[in-house]
């Protein structure tokens, strides 16, 4: 097709998607581990404090509660990482699926011309030829569509990631960014069963495709 859509845009997408929204979630729980161990340093300072005096119990509570704020901080960061990675995980899951189905949704697509009905990946490979302004302006009109929607999702991928990424290269002490649940609101979802699509010509069927569809009639 000129367009290589196996090669350019599903290939990259081979992996394991769901993992991420996974890794997101027990991140959250490493936040909630550091939370609950914060609140326990500063009470158990608090406790030991209430019948300890002296500098040495003074040193104490000073690196005991540096220690509790840490581990909030750090805790209150994880959350954000955690909501940044498993959402993140979630709406590249949707993002990889409809980049799949839309992708052989559209070169299964018909383009029917002087009796002939054949897919829009059959077609484009005469795009550059000398073929009928009507069927030229169909196929290009076709082919167009595909590649703008195809780029755009992957567009939208690659800021997914970079996003997760960015999350997952957090240092304690460092600033973390924040989530924001408008950069992971999920698209719409492309139906991925057109029903059985023939093909051939005038009442001819050369071929056909789709769910309990023979390959050939």
């Amino acid at each position: 097709m000129g367009v290589e859509p196996t090669a350019e845009y599903l290939t990259p997408l081979l992996g394991d998607w769901e993992s991420i929204e996974v890794v997101g979630r027990r991140i959250g729980l490493l936040g909630i581990n550091d939370y609950v161990g914060s609140q326990n340093i500063v009470n158990g300072a608090a406790w030991v404090n209430s019948g300890w005096s002296g500098a040495a119990a003074q040193s104490f509570a000073a690196s005991a509660g540096n220690l509790g704020r840490t581990m909030g901080a750090r805790s209150a960061d994880l959350e954000n990482v955690s909501k940044i990675v498993e959402q993140g995980g979630i709406y590249l899951e949707r993002l990889v699926a409809d980049q799949v189905s839309d992708l052989g949704r559209r070169i299964l697509a018909t383009v029917e011309y002087n009796g002939m009905s054949f897919p829009l990946g059959a077609w484009a490979d005469l795009a550059n030829d000398p073929v009928p302004g009507q069927l030229k302006s169909s196929i290009a009109t076709g082919v167009d569509g595909l590649k703008r929607a195809a780029e755009a999702r992957n567009d939208a991928i690659v800021a997914a990631l970079a996003k997760i990424s960015g999350a997952l290269n957090y240092v304690p002490g460092q600033n973390v960014a924040s989530y924001n649940a408008a950069d992971f609101e999920l698209p719409e979802r492309v139906v991925s069963d057109p029903g059985v699509k023939r093909y051939g010509i005038g009442g001819t069927v050369w071929w056909q495709e789709g769910q309990g569809a023979e390959d050939r009639v």
